[in-house]
């Protein structure tokens, strides 16, 4: 799988943000050259992993390497977390000479394992402060900041270390893994093309869907292409909505508009 883009500032050895659902963001199957951590701070969510579906709540640390393909597949409506990503610069020269063999792990393209801890009260507090401070650094200010970011990586990983794993993990069945590539690539056809492609019937992937990912075939689905809507229509504010409810998957701009209403309360105009 090629490795998306991220957009950091020059001078910079990655960023800190805060992402809730409302902020739309990828909808398929990715990963990046840069290793990142999320914490969870509110609501509930799951991540699509190598093939398992891990469950997060606040106070998950979750690390994702470049490696781990990745995917946000469900979030509460208060979902809320912090998400940090660092160069691989940055990994190298905090890991390499470190005494501590456990910290090389953060170098690795996969690990072998996918590293979601469950941290206890005092460790989530501490990073979440952290957090807050990094991202209240001023543009231009990037020596601070890469400095901070860097007693972030650190602080993130030793928390992590002394926190407890995350036991349960959902396996995947391999044709709701290839019917949700296929959904986030909005190259599905209809549902039941969508079933015969996965290599089950559409009953079978129907159950197996919705018991594994939360949310019905249909439901997700429409999600989707509200994610895609979304992120055309703030990429492409010169182009007709018509043109973007049909590249995002909608049928007909009429059937775009009951789904965006529906999900959103709002007509698709109000997106831009």
């Amino acid at each position: 799988m090629p490795f998306e883009k991220l957009q950091i500032p020059m001078g910079r050895a990655g960023w800190i943000r805060s992402y809730s659902p409302a902020d739309g963001g990828q909808v398929h199957l990715h990963a990046h050259r840069e290793l990142e951590v999320n914490l969870i701070l509110k609501g509930q969510g799951s991540y699509l992993i190598q093939g398992g579906r891990y469950a997060i709540e606040p106070g998950s640390l979750l690390w994702l390497f470049p490696g781990q393909p990745h995917l946000l597949v469900e979030a509460s409506p208060d979902f809320l977390m912090w998400v940090g990503v660092f160069r691989p610069r940055l990994v190298r020269n905090l890991t390499a000479s470190a005494a501590d063999p456990e910290i090389h792990t953060l170098q690795d393209q996969d690990p072998g394992e996918v590293y979601v801890r469950t941290l206890k009260a005092d460790g989530f507090k501490f990073l979440d402060g952290l957090f807050k401070g990094l991202h209240t650094v001023a543009p231009g200010d990037d020596a601070y900041f890469n400095h901070g970011l860097g007693y972030l990586l650190r602080s993130s990983w030793e928390a992590g270390l002394k926190a407890r794993p995350l036991i349960s993990v959902a396996r995947v069945h391999p044709a709701v893994e290839r019917a949700l590539h296929l959904l986030q690539q909005g190259d599905e056809g209809s549902l039941s093309e969508l079933a015969a492609r996965s290599g089950i019937s559409y009953s079978r992937l129907c159950n197996l869907f919705t018991s594994q990912i939360g949310e019905t075939l249909n439901q997700f689905r429409s999600r989707m292409r509200l994610r895609r809507f979304q992120d055309l229509a703030a990429a492409y504010p010169d182009r007709t909505l018509l043109d973007l409810a049909l590249d995002a998957g909608f049928g007909s701009y009429a059937q775009c508009h009951r789904m965006v209403v529906r999900l959103t309360g709002e007509p698709p105009r109000a997106l831009r």
